[in-house]
């Protein structure tokens, strides 16, 4: 909770657009990071059941990992994409700085 307490002080300088773009980007950042503790169990978990199952039920867990590390890729994409709007907007406010 210290964490949390010392980002909200840290930005609370911030103009409110650049505020909400990175609360926005630490938002997405958890959701990655998540996801991909969340895909790691399950590729651990995968690979130590596969022997004992069906060719099938390998085919339909492996789809579905990969489904999923797409999904993570693309969010990944996006906060990058943010990243890059508040790299452009800040470089804005230091034009605007006299």
């Amino acid at each position: 909770m210290l964490y949390l307490e010392d980002y909200l002080e840290m930005i609370e300088q911030l103009p409110m657009d650049l505020r909400d773009r990175f609360t926005e980007m630490r938002e997405m950042d958890l959701q990655v990071q998540n996801a991909m503790d969340q895909l790691e169990q399950r590729v651990s978990e995968f690979f130590m059941n596969a022997k004992k199952n069906k060719p099938e039920w390998r085919e339909e867990q492996m789809a579905s990992i990969k489904k999923d590390y797409y999904k993570a890729l693309e969010d990944a994409d996006e906060k990058v994409q943010l990243a890059n709007q508040i790299y452009d907007l800040v470089s804005k406010m230091n034009v605007a700085v006299p």
